[in-house]
């Protein structure tokens, strides 16, 4: 194995990401620089700059992270499932950086053509939620428990934004629902690896992005090793 390989230096960069994004980030940046300066190589491809954008973001370099993203989505197919998880990623990073609008434009887009990607809905209510916007956190939550009436994420804030509005009751019934739900799937899980059944968590993180449209696109749609969508 030749280790001045583009090729092995972004499969190290995709073995690191998750437990050492630092070192991940130096694989990745190897890979392209070495893609950069081979002639007979087109230049880095969207995959690539999509997780060497990732490992940024994970060490809180949110301006090369964001200039990582938006080189990427210059460099790949507008229809193709990475196209939509760069425009996630791209929102995420703006969210970060405090600009909503652009936070708030990216995850709009992605929902016109994918009106139930649940991800995105969440996001836009975070960050109404980071306006004082409460209204239309609620809205997005409400159009989030219409695809998802037991999403974890979605109980815990509209449970936070009940005791915001002093209504004990309703946060506690909330907190019922997440806690049950919450162990709920914790049991799913545990009888998954018990009978080798892919939970569904995983199997959506294993789905192309078409595939999990078909399936009213419940998650993400990722694939963590080579097209990896923020959180």
């Amino acid at each position: 194995i030749n280790p001045g390989s583009h090729t092995i230096q972004q499969v190290l960069g995709e073995l690191l990401l998750a437990k050492d994004p630092a070192r991940a980030s130096e694989a990745y940046g190897r890979a392209i620089e070495m893609q950069k300066a081979d002639p007979d190589h087109p230049g880095p491809n969207a995959y690539l700059l999509c997780n060497a954008g990732v490992a940024c973001f994970l060490l809180r370099r949110l301006a090369p992270a964001m200039a990582l993203f938006e080189e990427a989505t210059g460099a790949v197919d507008g229809k193709s499932a990475l196209a939509t998880i760069l425009r996630f990623n791209v929102g995420r990073v703006a969210e970060e950086m405090g600009d909503f609008p652009k936070a708030a434009a990216a995850y709009q887009g992605i929902l016109r053509e994918f009106p139930a990607y649940v991800d995105a809905l969440m996001r836009l209510a975070t960050i109404a939620l980071r306006q004082d916007d409460a209204e239309a956190a609620k809205e997005h939550c409400a159009a989030v428990f219409e695809l998802q009436p037991d999403h974890l994420e979605c109980l815990a804030l509209t449970g936070y934004m009940s005791m915001q509005d002093k209504d004990y009751e309703g946060a506690k019934a909330l907190g019922a629902r997440l806690a049950m739900n919450a162990a709920l799937q914790t049991l799913d899980l545990e009888r998954n690896r018990l009978t080798g059944l892919p939970d569904l968590p995983v199997r959506l993180a294993e789905m192309d992005i078409g595939e999990s449209n078909a399936a009213a696109h419940a998650g993400g749609g990722t694939d963590s090793m080579i097209r990896t969508q923020l959180h």
